[in-house]
């Protein structure tokens, strides 16, 4: 299926841009930049999805009283990722139809089928559609990484509990709180 494929690894893609690039077509580059779009949207989806399975193997880490809050976060950015998986899928799968739809005219019609590109694809709304649950989606992930960082920060004890930790276990071991030091005195 087209969805599972990246956009410019498509058969049809691939060979209507064959076509136009065969052809001299002015329109190629438009063409191409919104191929461009449409793979830059695949690439942040995937390293969202990796941030996404990341985060939560680290939830893992997380202790018990924390883990409700960042997995809420973790939830909401998941929901997020995969309405913005949903929208690039339609998109690409609009893209290959009017790629095909194209590719049809040219057979029947010959290069002029190709001088209005544009009516083979229906994508302005889905594209804006895609660029705002990009957004959304990023912006749910920024969520998810300052919760996270939050978490880490309230997880780690401060330099007091440390070294505190540190005087009871040294009371256990030797019987007896490690003695305070003190700045010497310096003798003139």
């Amino acid at each position: 299926m087209t969805k599972n494929i990246p956009i410019m690894e498509n058969p049809h893609v691939k060979e209507i841009l064959a076509i136009m690039e065969e052809n001299q077509l002015s329109n190629l580059g438009d063409m191409v930049d919104i191929l461009d779009q449409v793979s830059a949207v695949e690439q942040q989806l995937k390293q969202a999805v990796n941030e996404l399975a990341t985060i939560r193997k680290e939830l893992q880490d997380v202790q018990e009283k924390h883990r409700p809050v960042v997995q809420k976060a973790l939830i909401a950015a998941q929901a997020q990722a995969l309405a913005l998986r949903d929208k690039l899928n339609a998109l690409k799968q609009t893209v290959a139809e009017g790629c095909e739809k194209a590719i049809s005219a040219f057979r029947q019609k010959g290069i002029s089928a190709l001088e209005n590109l544009s009516r083979f694809f229906k994508i302005r709304s889905l594209l804006e559609s895609v660029r705002g649950q990009t957004e959304k989606c990023l912006a749910s992930l920024e969520k998810l990484e300052a919760c996270a960082k939050t978490v880490n920060a309230a997880q780690k004890p401060s330099l007091r509990e440390t070294l505190n930790q540190n005087d009871e276990k040294s009371k256990k071991m030797f019987g007896t709180a490690q003695p305070d030091i003190k700045p010497q005195e310096q003798t003139r």
